[in-house]
Protein backbone atom coordinates (compact mmCIF):
# COMPACT_ATOMS: atom_id res chain seq x y z
CA UNK A 1 0.00 0.00 0.00
CA UNK A 2 1.23 3.48 -0.82
CA UNK A 3 0.24 6.74 0.82
CA UNK A 4 1.28 10.31 0.17
CA UNK A 5 0.93 12.40 3.32
CA UNK A 6 1.31 16.13 3.82
CA UNK A 7 3.09 17.14 7.02
CA UNK A 8 1.08 19.51 9.21
CA UNK A 9 4.26 21.11 10.54
CA UNK A 10 6.30 21.62 7.36
CA UNK A 11 3.76 21.28 4.56
CA UNK A 12 6.09 18.83 2.81
CA UNK A 13 4.70 15.69 1.22
CA UNK A 14 6.14 12.28 2.09
CA UNK A 15 5.65 8.77 0.79
CA UNK A 16 4.63 6.06 3.23
CA UNK A 17 4.75 2.47 2.03
CA UNK A 18 3.15 -0.42 3.88
CA UNK A 19 3.63 -4.06 3.01
CA UNK A 20 3.38 -7.48 4.57
CA UNK A 21 6.31 -9.81 5.12
CA UNK A 22 6.59 -13.22 6.77
CA UNK A 23 7.76 -11.44 9.93
CA UNK A 24 4.91 -8.92 9.94
CA UNK A 25 4.19 -5.52 8.44
CA UNK A 26 6.90 -3.16 7.27
CA UNK A 27 6.07 0.53 7.16
CA UNK A 28 8.50 3.04 5.66
CA UNK A 29 8.38 6.80 5.23
CA UNK A 30 10.75 9.02 3.28
CA UNK A 31 10.54 11.92 5.75
CA UNK A 32 13.84 12.81 7.47
CA UNK A 33 12.96 10.89 10.64
CA UNK A 34 11.75 7.85 8.71
CA UNK A 35 14.81 7.86 6.47
CA UNK A 36 17.02 7.81 9.58
CA UNK A 37 15.15 4.93 11.20
CA UNK A 38 13.65 7.16 13.89
CA UNK A 39 10.14 7.65 15.27
CA UNK A 40 8.02 8.99 12.43
CA UNK A 41 4.71 10.66 13.21
CA UNK A 42 3.39 9.98 9.70
CA UNK A 43 3.62 6.20 10.13
CA UNK A 44 2.09 6.30 13.61
CA UNK A 45 -0.76 8.50 12.42
CA UNK A 46 -1.62 6.01 9.69
CA UNK A 47 -1.33 3.03 12.04
CA UNK A 48 -3.79 4.73 14.39
CA UNK A 49 -6.20 5.34 11.51
CA UNK A 50 -5.63 9.09 11.19
CA UNK A 51 -6.34 10.04 7.58
CA UNK A 52 -6.05 13.81 8.08
CA UNK A 53 -2.65 14.12 6.37
CA UNK A 54 -3.36 11.72 3.47
CA UNK A 55 -3.17 13.38 0.07
CA UNK A 56 -3.18 10.23 -2.07
CA UNK A 57 -3.70 6.56 -1.27
CA UNK A 58 -3.99 3.34 -3.20
CA UNK A 59 -5.77 1.59 -0.31
CA UNK A 60 -7.93 2.58 2.64
CA UNK A 61 -6.01 3.58 5.77
CA UNK A 62 -8.13 1.07 7.70
CA UNK A 63 -6.24 -1.74 5.93
CA UNK A 64 -3.09 -0.83 7.87
CA UNK A 65 -4.73 -1.65 11.20
CA UNK A 66 -5.72 -5.07 9.84
CA UNK A 67 -2.13 -5.73 8.79
CA UNK A 68 -0.73 -4.59 12.15
CA UNK A 69 -3.27 -6.50 14.29
CA UNK A 70 -1.67 -9.43 16.10
CA UNK A 71 1.84 -8.63 14.85
CA UNK A 72 5.06 -7.99 16.74
CA UNK A 73 4.70 -4.37 15.65
CA UNK A 74 1.39 -4.13 17.49
CA UNK A 75 2.96 -5.68 20.59
CA UNK A 76 5.86 -3.21 20.56
CA UNK A 77 3.52 -0.25 20.05
CA UNK A 78 1.44 -1.47 23.01
CA UNK A 79 4.61 -1.73 25.11
CA UNK A 80 5.56 1.81 24.06
CA UNK A 81 2.15 3.16 25.09
CA UNK A 82 2.38 1.42 28.46
CA UNK A 83 5.81 2.90 29.09
CA UNK A 84 4.60 6.35 28.04
CA UNK A 85 1.89 6.04 30.72
CA UNK A 86 4.53 5.09 33.31
CA UNK A 87 6.62 8.12 32.34
CA UNK A 88 3.60 10.44 32.45
CA UNK A 89 2.74 9.23 35.96
CA UNK A 90 6.38 9.57 37.06
CA UNK A 91 6.44 13.14 35.74
CA UNK A 92 3.26 13.99 37.66
CA UNK A 93 4.68 12.39 40.81
CA UNK A 94 7.92 14.35 40.41
CA UNK A 95 6.02 17.61 39.96
CA UNK A 96 4.13 16.94 43.21
CA UNK A 97 7.34 16.10 45.05
CA UNK A 98 8.99 19.31 43.82
CA UNK A 99 6.05 21.30 45.19
CA UNK A 100 6.51 19.56 48.53
CA UNK A 101 10.25 20.30 48.48
CA UNK A 102 9.55 23.96 47.72
CA UNK A 103 7.11 24.10 50.65
CA UNK A 104 9.63 22.40 52.90
CA UNK A 105 12.30 24.92 51.92
CA UNK A 106 9.97 27.67 53.11
CA UNK A 107 9.19 25.84 56.34
CA UNK A 108 5.59 25.16 55.29
CA UNK A 109 5.40 21.45 55.91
Amino acid sequence: MNFVVKSKSSGNEYNVQVYATEDGPVITCDCPAGENGQYCKHRFALISGDESEVVEADAPVSEIAKLVAGSRLEATIDAMHKQEAVVKKAQADLKAIKKTVASAMLGRL
